[in-house]
């Protein structure tokens, strides 16, 4: 590693790396790269588009619609990863409410997989049946609590009964992603439709790179 700060980091080719490639041929092929993590879609698309970026990754948990016009692009070579893992969203079982278990399962009956999938991910991927992808080892369909509207209400009276509390949380979005702010629109309806509080907290790069790996976080955002 050559440098980091809060949205770059440089690294350099280790001299010593002993792998060769498939014909012997000395490991890495790089000099260096520099990572830059630019939160909105379309500066990637341009960058990768113009030559000012080498690579640029996209996912389809919200950014579909741009890998869907990249793909049509013949000056872009666009690589599809396999499904091991779905667009996912880590509740914090330590602190309420998701120390409950009936606040969790309400959550996840009332995500509408298949609905974001058509939506957002513009029919790119599989809609989920378990925590991870198929090509995942540890894909389990087993008790995986998919969307149940019934199943999502009857979890918030049981929280409310546990509780004496209705279910509300706060959910961070980082505004300058267009995408994040569409994601969570979607899935803030899907919530109330359950009877789910879902209150979305506006925050930038800086303040999400910093508080992820803090104790007091309700949520992570789709990774």
């Amino acid at each position: 590693m050559v440098s980091t700060e809060l949205t770059k980091l440089v690294v350099t080719a280790n001299p010593d790396y002993w792998r060769k490639d498939a014909k012997g041929g000395k490991l890495p092929y790089l000099d260096g790269i520099t990572f830059t993590y630019v939160p909105d879609a379309q500066p990637r698309v341009s960058g990768v588009k113009s030559g000012s970026l080498a690579a640029t990754m996209f996912s389809s948990a919200s950014e579909a619609k741009q890998m869907k016009d990249l793909q049509k692009n013949k000056s872009v070579t666009s690589i599809m990863s396999p499904e091991d893992y779905y667009p996912s969203i880590w509740l914090n079982n330590k602190i309420a409410p998701f120390s409950s278990k009936n606040a969790r399962l309400a959550v996840s009956h009332a995500l509408d997989r298949e609905k974001f999938v058509k939506v957002r991910q513009k029919g790119l991927g599989s809609v989920p049946d378990s925590i991870v992808g198929p090509n995942n080892i540890m894909y389990n369909k087993k008790n995986f609590a998919g969307f149940d509207l019934a199943a999502a209400k009857a979890d918030v009276a049981a929280y409310k009964a546990e509780t004496g509390k209705d279910l509300e949380f706060t959910y961070p979005v980082n505004t300058a992603s267009s995408d994040d702010v569409a994601n969570s629109t979607l899935i803030k309806q899907m919530l109330e439709a359950a009877g789910i509080k879902m209150n979305v907290l506006p925050q930038t790069t800086a303040e999400i790179i910093t508080k992820r790996s803090l104790s007091n976080i309700r949520r992570c955002r789709f990774c």
